[in-house]
């Protein structure tokens, strides 16, 4: 319990029949800008952007069957904020009732940081094949101008 309650990484206690929070810890809370109390009330459906209703009970019925889950997905905050995250789910166990356990991990900077990189990559690219151009055709500016 103590590990669930202070993990840095936001964990959820999910219900899979109906996909209602039973839990979470403060990092869970936190992460979507909710209280523990909150989150409480509400199920995947009303954070997950991804994922709508026609899917998700697919996906839980996978997962209470023992299918574990890492899929990268999008969780709307209470701010109306879209978040991207790395979910990783499994059935467990406690006192003969099958849960999920959700850890979610907020990936949204790293997200930024790769679009940023490919774009670099894409800038760097064009480039290259303008330069590549130009020094295989050093003088038809020139050439241009003449006619």
């Amino acid at each position: 319990r103590v590990l669930f309650e202070w993990a840095p990484v936001a964990f959820y206690v999910v219900e899979p029949r109906t996909g209602r929070f039973l839990g979470c810890n403060a990092k869970g809370a936190a992460q979507l800008g909710y209280t523990v109390d909150e989150i409480e009330r509400m199920s995947i459906a009303d954070i997950n952007a991804r994922h709508g209703p026609d899917v998700l009970p697919g996906m839980l019925k996978g997962i209470a069957h023992g299918a574990p889950l890492h899929v990268e997905t999008v969780h709307r905050d209470k701010a109306g904020e879209l978040h991207d995250v790395l979910v990783s789910a499994h059935a467990m166990d406690v006192q003969g009732t099958r849960l999920i356990l959700a850890a979610a991990q907020d990936i949204t900077e790293r997200k930024r940081m790769e679009d940023a990189l490919k774009a670099a990559d894409r800038q760097k690219d064009d480039f290259l094949a303008m330069l590549a151009h130009e020094l295989r055709n050093p003088l038809a500016p020139l050439s241009m101008g003449l006619t």
